[in-house]
This record gives C-alpha cells, structure tokens and sequence, in this order.
C-alpha cells in the first residue's frame, strides 16, 4: 500500500495484503506493523512515569496486552491526507452529535478486524479516543519511530505526509508482524521550523511543545480557533494538506474539548 507498510509481508501474506488494500480503500492510508517487543516496554515507562507525576487522577494506562493479552502485532492506522475525511463524509451526512468521524472510524476498524480473524478470532480493535477500547497513551504505540514522536508544534510529522495525517485505530492480533519497511527519517530533523516563528502564543519550541501557552491563547485568539498556524506553516506533506471544512471539524472539537476542561 503507499504507506508505512512497503516491502513484501511474511506468515499469513494474503490476510495482510488484503487488510491493507482495504484500509488503504477506506483512508486508512498509513499503517505501521508494530511488534509487541517494541511496545510493551513503553507503556511500562509510561505507567511509571504517572506514578512517579501522581497522575492517577488522569486516564489510566492501558496497555495493549489488557486488551488483547496473547497479542504479538499492533497494527497502527492512520489517516493522511483528505481520503478518510472524503470517505467519512460520504458515509455521514450529519455532523451533529458527539464525534461522529470517532464513530465512523470505530465501525471501519472493527470491519477490517474481518481480515485478521480468519486466521485470529481473538483479534481485537483499539482506539486513540473516548472508547471502551481506549488505549492510553496511543502515542506509545509508535514511539518507537524517530518521525512518530511529537515534534515542535506538538504533532508527530510523518516523512511523506508532513503533519497532515493522524493515528485513527490498532488492530491486535497474535499473528506475526509482516517484513519491517526501512526506517524513516524525521523530516523535522534538518528543518529550520518556520514553525516556530509562525505560532503567535509563542508555544512551539524546537525544545518541545509547550500545551498550557497554547490552550489559553486558543481559549481567547480567533486566529487559532479553527486551524494551527504553525502546522500551516510546515513545508512537509504540503500537497496533503486538509481543506478548510476538515480543518475547521478538528480545530473546533478540540476547542470544544479545551472549554469543557477535558484537555
């Protein structure tokens, strides 16, 4: 598929070109096979780290084994691009309600699971958001690669999509990984972060994203109501960019999130 997942798949070689293309075919257009020796170690970091913060009061860890205990892949899929917003709302003609696009990705993913349980009945769907398959944090799937990991406007910048895309579901399987592509570079790497300079808060930071400048200026500032000037800014993936109606349903049910205290 034109994703992460390039290179030719091992064990069960027809349930992951299938799963694929399928995925690819809804807008599920990135997808990483990630093994559970590359994740489990993170969320016990993770687990420790809120600990160590007295978070307890916020979400708690879930990892992926509590979902799916025999698992041995997490397959991670995103959506870049304006594919998966097409196909969202070709499907969904009503906008209203509480995150009908997290619905729609819910009932995508558990389809795809189809592909996986002709070989794994067990296997399972997960998701980034407000989900009785909640996993937390759904970052620590991926941390692993060196473009996934948050960069100076707080999102991860994918080599070929820039920061136009984002993580949607995991599929967990006890099927083995398909054949790993070749490592990606992080584009922000040798960038000069036009980023930085773009922000009016003044949160973005080539030493990390700062979330409290950010979320009070959004609370009161019109221009970062309905889009982010910083990730506007980023020269990559910008032939990806999502149109101003997609733009517009993120940005302000994320600002919907912030006034409700749930950010």
């Amino acid at each position: 598929m034109a994703a992460t997942t390039a290179g030719t798949p091992a064990g069960p070689s027809t349930v992951w070109s299938a799963l694929f293309a399928d995925a690819e075919a809804q807008g599920l257009n990135v997808a990483v096979a990630v093994p559970r020796e590359a994740i489990e170690g993170a969320f016990a970091q993770a687990a420790a780290r809120q600990a160590e913060h007295g978070l307890g009061a916020g979400l708690p860890v879930t990892a992926p084994r509590m979902l799916h205990p025999g698992y041995r892949t997490a397959v991670v899929l995103g959506s870049a691009g304006r594919a998966f917003w097409e196909s969202f709302r070709a499907a969904t003609a009503d906008l209203r309600g509480n995150d009908p696009l997290d619905r729609h990705t819910a009932r995508v993913a558990d389809a795809l699971l189809e592909h996986l349980r002709k070989e794994d009945p067990k296997a399972q769907a997960a998701f980034p958001f407000n989900h009785a398959r909640r996993i937390v944090p759904f970052m620590a799937l991926t941390g692993h690669l060196p473009w996934a990991r948050p960069q100076p406007f707080g999102l991860a910048v994918h080599p070929r999509f820039g920061p136009w895309f984002a993580w949607r579901a995991a599929l967990l399987t006890q099927l083995a990984p398909p054949a790993a592509p070749k490592a990606e570079a992080n584009p922000c790497a040798a960038c000069p972060a036009p980023c930085v300079e773009a922000c009016p808060a003044g949160a973005v930071d080539k030493g990390g994203f700062h979330w409290p400048d950010c979320i009070s200026f959004r609370r009161d500032q019109a221009p970062c109501r309905e889009t982010c000037l910083s990730r506007e800014t980023c020269p990559a993936g910008a032939e990806f960019r999502y149109g101003r109606d997609q733009l517009a349903y993120h940005y302000t049910a994320s600002l919907r999130m912030i006034e409700e205290g749930r950010v």
